[in-house]
């Protein structure tokens, strides 16, 4: 536990002592260590950066912005194998926020996995494009900047979902279920001011040759209106696995989509890439290699702006190459592990539907990743169960009031149609 304390404050007002209060069930305990220790705060802003943006919307009519960062203590009181977590305590107060040196009011912070996220609103700005984020603790004695981070400007979205559908993904075949389940879901996660299409890819032993493991349903990009969302929720419900791993080749035909559609800029380009194994076919991701030059440059080759965000699907999945493919490219690389179904039991029917653990984890990554793509700030999550013929009321308190063009996203696992959902504003209306 740190304690921060601002040099601003009088001397009479600062810590002077400190009481521990030491108990233990087992009257054996003969050992206990103690360290007490007093130093600087480190200040770390996680994102956004200039390899991986927040987007306000336009200067003259900003929105919410999330901005992470770290808060780190003394090494001496960092206990072993900790990590870089951030001290805790902190409350948005002890924050301050610039945006090209106009003040960003924080409206609140939350404590979330060792680091603060801040959801900040963007100030106005005199004219759209790049400006700079900083970032202080307790009355600027610790801050922190990111230059050319927060990009203003009215921009259209273009998202690629590439999904991996080699054999490895029947096995077990609630992962290829579970895959399906989460890609539906964020099928419905786009903006309707957006554009999106949807890849698969294999592999077919037929190497070196064409790029032809991956396919774009309709080989093309879509308006995200309820016709689109159908015909793309159709083609999703229908995927089968087999074959090898050509993740180059998903990745060149969802970029080809993207540089095929005629939507005027200004844009941002995401794909968000699913795999769960190692790539085994051309074309493959590495230093050097056309596909890998054809997103961050290289051989000749320019590059672009395109950000790949990356999720590995189970313990087979090359964790390295995912982070490499969405760390190089401004992405966000995610894990998820893969819940394998017990063996059969004589007498006892085999377990078929998706495991709800690896169906809900997907399915926040699948979110995550539109949340990214989408410059969202999730304000609330809830997760639990909810018994056949039981009902159940969520109520979330929403610290930001002025929310502007809010969503509600609710991910099922069980039978469609099963739920019934009603939702109820302050003035239960």
């Amino acid at each position: 536990r740190c304690y921060l304390v601002a040099s601003s404050t009088s001397g009479a007002d600062r810590i002077a002592r400190i009481a521990l209060v030491a108990t233990a069930k087992d009257r054996s305990v003969n050992e206990l260590d103690i360290e007490f220790d007093a130093g600087p705060a480190n200040l770390q802003i996680i994102s956004p950066s200039n390899t991986s943006l927040a987007y306000p919307g336009p200067a003259t009519d900003p929105e919410n912005i999330l901005v992470r960062v770290k808060v780190l203590g003394p090494l001496s009181l960092t206990p072993s194998g900790a990590g870089d977590l951030s001290v805790k305590g902190l409350i948005e107060d002890d924050f301050t926020v610039e945006v090209n040196s106009i003040d960003a009011p924080v409206k609140s912070a939350a404590y979330v996995g060792g680091e603060y996220w801040l959801v900040v609103q963007a100030p106005m700005q005199a004219a759209d494009g790049l400006y700079v984020l900083d970032v202080a603790l307790c009355e600027n004695n610790y801050t922190d900047t990111k230059a050319l981070s927060v990009l203003y400007g009215d921009y259209t979205f273009r998202h690629a979902v590439c999904m991996d559908l080699s054999g490895s993904m029947d096995y077990p075949s609630t992962k290829l279920d579970a895959a399906k389940q989460a890609a539906l879901f964020y099928v419905d996660t786009v903006k309707s001011s957006d554009r999106f299409g949807l890849v698969s890819f294999t592999g077919n032993g037929a190497e070196p040759g064409p790029v032809d493991d991956a396919v774009a349903i309709g080989s093309t990009m879509f308006d995200a209106n309820d016709v689109a969302r159908f015909l793309l929720k159709a083609g999703i419900t229908v995927y089968t696995a087999g074959g090898g791993t050509s993740i180059g080749d998903g990745l060149s035909v969802s970029q080809d989509i993207i540089d095929a559609d005629p939507t005027p800029g200004p844009l941002i380009d995401t794909i968000l890439l699913l795999s769960d194994g190692v790539q085994n076919e051309d074309l493959t991701w590495g230093n050097g290699t056309s596909i890998r030059n054809r997103f961050v440059g290289g051989g000749g080759a320019p590059g672009n702006d395109t950000i790949i965000n990356t999720i590995a699907f189970g313990p087979d999945a090359d964790t390295n190459l995912m982070s490499d493919i969405a760390t190089s490219t401004g992405g966000q690389p995610s894990h998820i592990e893969v819940d394998v179904p017990p063996a059969p039991i004589s007498g006892v029917a085999a377990l078929t539907a998706p495991s709800a653990s690896m169906f809900l984890r997907l399915g926040r990554s699948y979110l995550g990743g539109s949340e990214k793509a989408q410059r969202s700030e999730r304000l609330v999550y809830r997760e639990g169960t909810i018994a056949a013929g039981a009902s159940d009321n969520v109520k979330l308190d929403l610290a930001d009031v002025s929310v502007e063009d809010g969503m509600f996203y609710i991910f099922w696992e069980g039978a469609a149609g099963a739920l019934d959902v009603s939702l109820y504003d302050p003035d239960s209306n």
